[in-house]
């Protein structure tokens, strides 16, 4: 099997899938012909799937099947991550063990720049800012769980920026002319937004590429809308998740388990 590439794999997907239809082990396996002991397998990586099981467990988890077994198969293919995106130039720096993605845009027209979830080290954040001497004008959060803001103290004592949404949820933010939307995502947290720039968007843990976040008890479906209301956007629009490698909307319509189309 190649090495993982994605933040979820097949087992991740179709677990996430039953949990969120809110059935048991025993239902699936009784309902798809597996046993018990083959599904907890695939479910924590132990066992790889036959295309047969792949297209059971797609037909009673609501998934798309050719879509899984591309997961299972690793025959996906995701898209070039850029560094520039008209006006903004992107760093990505992947989060390590416990902590999540950590994004940096800056205007590179008047060179002011936000930091989106600085769930990496401090560190490794000031060495792009200083390396590339970009003025720091806020901080950018979609959803307060630890992995997500484990830098966010250090970058607020330094800088002495905003953090947004603020306690009112709202935001007001113009980078060089160009509004930054705020969307309401709650599904995966209640206070979960996505923050959406001219041509890219970034998602926290509602969306990974080829999967879905986790979603709090009950919020199932809703969380799987607001994935919906983002993949409308115009395909080439880049989205950049919380775990896991960057994504286009157009690649997750093409390679995403979860949606038919």
């Amino acid at each position: 099997m190649k090495p993982f590439l994605l933040e979820d794999e097949f087992g991740d997907i179709i677990h996430k899938a039953r949990q969120g239809l809110g059935l048991s082990m025993e239902q699936v396996a009784h309902a798809t012909g597996l046993t018990k002991e083959d599904l907890a397998a695939m479910e924590t990586y132990r066992l790889e799937p036959k295309l047969d099981q792949t297209q059971q467990l797609a037909a009673f988890l609501h998934l798309n099947p050719d879509k899984l077994w591309s997961i299972a198969s690793n025959s996906f293919i995701l898209p070039q991550v850029p560094t520039t995106l008209g006006d903004f130039a992107l760093w990505v720096l992947p989060g390590e063990t416990g902590e999540s993605n950590c994004y940096i845009v800056q205007n590179t027209r008047i060179q002011s720049g936000v930091i989106i979830d600085p769930g990496v080290s401090l560190q490794r954040i000031g060495e792009i800012i200083k390396d590339n001497s970009i003025p720091i004008q806020a901080v950018l959060i979609t959803h307060r769980h630890g992995d997500h803001i484990k830098s966010l103290d250090g970058l607020v004592d330094e800088f002495a920026v905003p953090v947004y949404p603020d306690m009112s949820g709202e935001i007001t933010l113009a980078l060089g002319g160009t509004d930054v939307v705020q969307i309401p995502t709650p599904g995966h947290t209640e206070d979960s937004v996505c923050f959406l720039f001219p041509g890219f968007i970034f998602v926290g843990d509602l969306l990974f590429a080829g999967s879905v976040g986790r979603a709090q008890v009950g919020k199932w479906n809703t969380h799987l809308q607001h994935v919906n209301t983002i993949l409308r956007l115009p395909g080439t629009t880049l989205v950049l998740p919380g775990h896991g490698p960057v994504t286009t909307c157009k690649t997750e319509l093409i390679i995403n388990p979860f949606f038919s189309n």
